[in-house]
């Protein structure tokens, strides 16, 4: 890895802040897809394979864990499942494989390496206002300067985006208000993009931060197991990161439940529907006529901005509503979830088998129109995006990391391996550094060209 790519992608971090606040140990880049493992280096990897022959027993059930394996593996994993998701959301969902069509878009405008058309280069400034808006200016966070104790309260509030030239448009906005146990206003977070993404990468993380800690041996694993529901009730309840933990606040309020495990896998869940919802579908939930009997509770201005967020195809409405048609105790094991979901969707008119083939028609047109394009780097990771596609079962709540076709990421070191998964593919034998000149530049173009846009 080169020193200055390393540069530019921590600037694109800091600049952006999609996961800035919570990914610190490491992070993905929209501009160029890399995945950086910033705290971990490769003699960390070399530490854990000292220990293989101690690792295929415990596979095998004949010894436990020991603790210093387990130290060893928890610096390493559950940050790679946490990173490698993001990845997967990012290419391997409809909404991925459509972010990655509008990449390739707005990248082969560049005038310096495309036949372009001066025409199209609004695709540039879409993509540039897209990938912008993944985390929502701090306008839309409010924070306030109450101490957090807890229990917290909430109360659930809708408002509408400003549009780029100021106005208020009809694009709507889901936040929630959160307060102490004494009523004093904490933070009002809003239902991002961001949010849904980092609600599925903590749950994958925390999936695997369990299995390691289940592999101990009795009293260390209850140890273990004190220790890091500490850590994450610390994160979930940190009033600086709630438009991280947005998802899993709303998912326990609805249900009366106060933990996190089963909410984080119900957030993943949600999102395999979530994110790859189909067009066709957004438009015919923006036309049911009887959406305020289905959502009775609320008053017919937030139904209508309720529709209105179906007409603007807004994935935080969406959640926002599954959420909130979830049958009561859904949480109560991930077959009660799996269940409730299919009621939802029922109730919205859209069965979950419809939705599953809907969204692999658009998925295939999609990915139809996007290999139509001048050949690029893009087509390698839209091809295993495909390939994923086609492995992930919705209804299973963790991700079959070692069937997926996985790229390369970066370690703190500088140097780049692929973790989680041993699948050959075009994908995982890509250079990062030519994956990072081709995208950076084509990042490049599309900010130069929004410059222009006054």
């Amino acid at each position: 890895m080169k020193v200055t790519n390393k540069e530019v992608i921590e600037k694109n971090k800091k600049k952006y802040g999609w996961f800035a606040k919570s990914d610190i140990l490491g992070s993905y880049d929209f501009y160029t897809t890399i995945i950086s493992l910033d705290s971990i280096e490769g003699t960390d990897l070399e530490a854990i394979k000292n220990d293989q022959v101690h690792l295929k027993k415990v596979k095998a059930r004949t010894e436990k864990l020991r603790l210093s394996t387990y130290e060893k593996l928890k610096k390493v994993y559950p940050l790679a499942h946490h990173e490698y998701t993001h990845f997967i959301d990012s290419t391997s969902t409809l909404w991925g494989m459509k972010y990655l069509l509008e990449m390739k878009e707005a990248y082969q405008q560049n005038t310096k390496k495309y036949q372009s058309n001066e025409l199209d280069f609004y695709k540039s400034r879409l993509f540039y206002n897209k990938v912008k808006s993944f985390r929502l200016p701090d306008y839309y966070t409010e924070l306030g300067s109450a101490e957090s104790r807890k229990p917290w309260r909430y109360i659930e509030r809708a408002g509408n985006r400003f549009s780029l030239d100021g106005k208020v448009s009809d694009h709507p906005i889901f936040f929630v208000h959160f307060q102490n146990c004494d009523k004093e206003f904490l933070v009002r977070s809003p239902l991002s993009m961001i949010s849904i993404l980092e609600s599925s990468a903590m749950a994958q993380e925390l999936i695997n931060n369990q299995d390691l800690i289940a592999s101990l041996p009795g009293d260390k694993r209850a140890v273990q197991e004190a220790l890091y529901n500490k850590e994450v009730m610390s994160l979930v309840y940190d009033k600086n990161l709630t438009e991280y933990s947005v998802c899993c606040h709303l998912i326990s309020n609805d249900q009366h439940y106060s933990g996190v495990s089963n909410s984080l896998k119900a957030c993943f869940l949600i999102n395999r529907i979530v994110l790859n919802f189909p067009n066709v579908a957004f438009e015919r939930l923006s036309q049911i006529e009887n959406l305020d009997s289905i959502l009775s509770i609320y008053e017919q201005q937030y139904i209508e901005k309720v529709r209105n967020g179906f007409k603007n195809r807004d994935y935080g409405t969406l959640f926002f509503v599954l959420s909130k048609l979830l049958p009561i105790n859904s949480l109560e094991s991930v077959p009660q979830i799996l269940s409730g979901l299919e009621l939802a969707l029922e109730k919205l008119g859209s069965p979950l088998n419809q939705i599953k083939l809907e969204s692999e028609e658009e998925m295939n047109a999609v990915y139809k129109d996007l290999i139509a394009l001048p050949a690029s780097i893009i087509d390698t990771i839209a091809n295993s995006g495909m390939n994923n596609y086609g492995l992930i079962n919705w209804s299973v709540s963790r991700l079959p990391f070692n069937k997926l076709e996985l790229p390369c990421c970066y370690l703190g070191d500088l140097s780049e391996t692929v973790i989680l998964s041993k699948v050959d593919s075009p994908l995982s034998r890509l250079k990062l550094d030519d994956v990072f000149d081709e995208l950076n530049a084509g990042q490049g173009w599309v900010e130069k060209l929004s410059e222009a846009c006054i």
